[in-house]
């Protein structure tokens, strides 16, 4: 008689776990849109594209006039990329790197936070800028690729995050880089 009623408890277990609707919780964390570098591509927000070269350096000039030069050991990786928001503006968008399963915040060091933060993202016109990330340079030179992560300011609730996959073979190494100042392109399309 027990095993019975056992087994009826377990199989009915089951069938609730297999047939209740998913909670928030487990539909919270962004949308992943993922392609290979450099783009475009697009969510359901923005679009975005690296322009060429991605560059590793010790040394990097930003538009302000500041100089930054990376530790002993370290390197700096900067992306050139452009974006767009589609139909509505964005509050801009955050920047980070991932090498395997270590993420990198973009200007985690003494430069300001990434350059395309604190703009916003307007329908058919493109916002250029650039991204840096600091890092350990055996890491760089031994990865097989890395990804930039670009995604909207929304607490990482509901978010579109867009994944663009970046061959090494493809990232230049310079002993010093002038970063461009952020600025609008020209139109999309």
């Amino acid at each position: 008689m027990r095993r019975p009623l056992l087994f009826l408890l377990l199989l009915g277990g089951l069938f609730l776990l297999a047939y209740t609707p998913p909670t928030l919780r487990t539909l919270q964390g962004p949308f992943v849109t993922e392609a290979d570098a450099p783009g475009p591509a697009s969510t359901s927000q923005y679009t975005a594209q690296i322009l060429p070269p991605v560059v590793a350096t010790g040394h990097i000039q930003v538009a302000s006039g500041d100089e930054l030069v990376a530790p002993e050991g370290e390197t700096i990786l900067v992306v050139h990329l452009r974006a767009a928001a589609l139909e509505v503006p964005v509050e801009g968008i955050h920047a980070s790197l991932a090498i395997g399963s270590t993420h990198y915040a973009a200007g985690s060091f003494t430069m300001p936070q990434d350059t395309l933060s604190p703009s916003t993202l307007q329908p058919g016109m493109w916002l250029e800028g650039s991204v840096a990330f600091r890092m350990a340079e055996p890491d760089l030179r031994e990865a097989q690729e890395v990804r930039l992560l670009l995604q909207t300011w929304v607490d990482e609730q509901f978010a579109d995050q867009l994944s663009l996959r970046i061959p090494t073979e493809e990232i230049e190494w310079q002993d010093s880089h002038q970063m461009p100042a952020v600025g609008y392109g020209g139109l999309t399309g």
